[in-house]
Parts: C-alpha cells; structure tokens; sequence
C-alpha cells in the first residue's frame, strides 16, 4: 500500500494539486491493495489483473497529468495513452507471436538489436538517472518545469504502456476460461 500510495501522492501533486487526482489516485490505492491481498491469498486471475492495472493506471495517469502540463489538451492526451494502453493490453490476443517476440527482447534479447539496446540501458541507467534526478530537483527552480514534465511524461507513458504489454503477455495464459492446454472451457 505504500508503494502505491507514492506514486498515487505523485499523481495527486504533480504538477499541481487537483481534488480530482486525488480521487482517483486514492480509489486506485484501495483497489490495488486489496486485489494484492486477494491475490496473495487465492492467487486469482481477476485479482493479479486488477493489481497489476492499478499500478500501470497510476503511472499513466501521472503522465496524462505531465503531458497535460506540457500541452495542455487533456482530451487529445487521455484518448491518445488510454488506447495506446489498451491495445497494448490487448497486444497477446491481436499478435501472440509479436507478443512474446517483445517479451523476450525485453528481458533476455536473442536479436543484435536487442542485445544492443540492453548492452545500451544497463551502460547508462545509472548516468541518465543520477542527471535526470539532479535535473528534477534543479531544473523546476531554474525555470525548465516544461522539461521536467516532458521527461515525466514520456517516462510514464513507457512505463505504463510498456509494461502492460508485459504484464499481459504474462498473465494471458492462466486466463481462467481456458483449460491447461490453451483450448477454451466447455460450458457444462
């Protein structure tokens, strides 16, 4: 609960106070931690779905909120990442090849490309984020806010979307109207 209750204080605050954030970050924070007990005690399907949702919704509506600073059309912005989310969540049943294709190069690459991209984060995540956390504390007192924002919000939404493609591409096999060999359940 308290892992989500910051981010869902982040959602709330950044880049200014809304009573309408706070709602939703709240709302979010409950029903996550509830599923995530639900899910430790039952290891259900529904409850796994709904923990992992409250996490990726949290981070998207943080970068909804950041692109709304940069460009602020809130509408353009909520219909852009709320589809981008979604068909990423629905990315295992349009492409299951393409699905487990990206699964795969995200946490072991057997492609040069891949490999390279992963030789590339691992070499320079610790850098980029000792400047981009010395750049967000320095950068709102130096009049960059719209930067700040822009990297909040580009941050969010690769996290968000990409890691609902993850998730989903993980959890779609156990869905509960399936048997064990893929094939769909016979009603009785």
């Amino acid at each position: 609960m308290l892992a989500l209750g910051s981010i869902a204080t982040l959602l709330t605050l950044y880049p200014y106070y809304t009573p309408l954030a706070l709602t939703i970050g709240v709302s979010l924070t409950i029903a996550g931690t509830f599923a995530a007990i639900c899910s430790h005690r039952s290891y259900d399907y529904w409850a796994r779905a709904a923990y992992g949702n409250s996490w990726l919704l949290l981070f998207l509506g943080t970068a909804i909120r950041a692109w709304t600073d940069v460009i602020p059309v809130l509408w353009f912005w909520f219909v852009l990442l709320m589809t981008l989310y979604l068909v990423a969540w629905a990315f295992p049943v349009l492409h299951p090849k393409l699905s487990a294709l990206l699964f795969r190069e995200q946490f072991a690459p057997e492609t040069r490309l891949g490999r390279g991209c992963m030789a590339w984060a691992l070499a320079l995540l610790p850098v980029i984020g000792g400047l981009g956390a010395t750049f967000g504390m320095y950068g709102s007192r130096n009049g960059l806010d719209n930067i700040v924002s822009l990297v909040m919000a580009i941050l969010g939404s690769i996290i968000s979307i990409g890691l609902s493609q993850v998730f989903s591409h993980q959890l779609w096999p156990q869905r509960p109207w399936t048997k064990d060999d893929g094939e769909p359940q016979e009603k009785v």
